[in-house]
Formats: structure tokens, C-alpha cells, sequence
């Protein structure tokens, strides 16, 4: 099942399960198996989730998310903001000033704001995922992932593609 598939993959990685409750770091650290860079021993799975508020059927949503996470022990704090409000959050934090940002995960649903592809329908994720798009509301910014974007508009055939997907 996905919830015995994510507990495996938190336990790989060093987080130790705990059934009811929030999961734990530990095995701090940067290598195979380790929790990952800057969480120390015995930091929990906690995090806050805001989103936008106004749709029945996004609040059941959110609500069914959250109660599958914590059955693998993430524990989400959800919280409530306009749609407005969400997107002004989420997209004022930029690298490299990240490290200041007020917020965890921001989700402003898909009710007029989602973005798509929409009209080039071209996938390369240039739109979204590359440092500094007009779409990238997160701030994300990998140069690893930047070049494999911009292959996939310099080179012919597939491979540039799958290089960007997989990455």
C-alpha cells in the first residue's frame, strides 16, 4: 500500500516511525539513509500548511490529506487564508533569501489559480520550475534543473526531456 510504501521510505532515510504519533529524526545527516541537511536528532515531522479558503470540496481535501500524512506520521497544521493572501505568500520568497521566508507549504487550490501549461502546451517546465519564471511562485532555483530545462529547447529528440523528468 502507498502507507506502507511511505513509511519504508522515511525509515530509509532515517526518520524512526511512530505509529499515532509524529515520526522523528534518527539519523541526521547528508548521506544514504540520513534525515537530510540541517535536521538534527530528533526533529519531528511538523509542518504548516496554509491554503485557500472558500471551497467546501478544497477544505474536504486538505482535511483528507492531512489525515493520510499523519497516518504515516507527518503531522500537518492546516490554516486558512484568501486566495489573495496565499498567493502574495507564497510567491515574495525567492532564493537566496529563502532562508527568511515565513512559510512552510502554501497550496491555493485549483480553482481559477492553478497553473497549466496552458496555451504552448509544451512541458519542459521552463514555466514553472526554472530560477526566476514568472510562474514560479515558490522561488525554486537548481541550476542542474535550469540546464535541463533549456536543453530541452536547444536539443532534438527525447533525451533532453527525459533527462528533465527524471532529474
Amino acid at each position: 500500500t502507498s502507507l506502507s510504501a511511505a513509511r519504508a521510505l522515511l525509515r530509509s532515510h532515517g526518520w524512526s516511525i511512530h505509529s499515532g504519533g509524529t515520526d522523528s529524526c534518527q539519523k541526521p545527516g547528508t548521506g544514504a539513509g540520513e534525515c537530510g541537511a540541517g535536521i538534527r536528532k530528533g526533529a519531528q515531522l511538523n509542518f504548516t500548511m496554509q491554503y485557500a479558503n472558500g471551497f467546501i470540496t478544497f477544505n474536504a481535501m486538505m482535511a483528507a490529506i492531512r489525515s493520510s500524512w499523519s497516518e504515516a506520521g507527518i503531522n500537518v497544521t492546516l490554516t486558512q487564508a484568501n486566495v489573495v493572501d496565499v498567493l502574495t505568500v507564497s510567491s515574495s520568497c525567492h532564493p537566496p533569501a529563502a532562508k527568511g521566508c515565513q512559510w512552510q507549504m502554501e497550496n491555493w487550490g485549483n480553482e481559477g489559480y492553478a497553473w497549466t501549461y496552458s496555451p504552448d502546451f509544451y512541458p519542459t517546465g521552463g514555466e514553472i520550475f526554472q530560477t526566476g519564471a514568472l510562474s514560479n511562485f515558490g522561488g525554486y532555483s537548481n541550476p542542474v534543473n535550469d540546464a535541463n530545462i533549456t536543453a530541452t529547447h536547444l536539443q532534438q529528440g527525447t533525451a533532453a526531456f527525459y533527462r528533465y523528468e527524471n532529474y
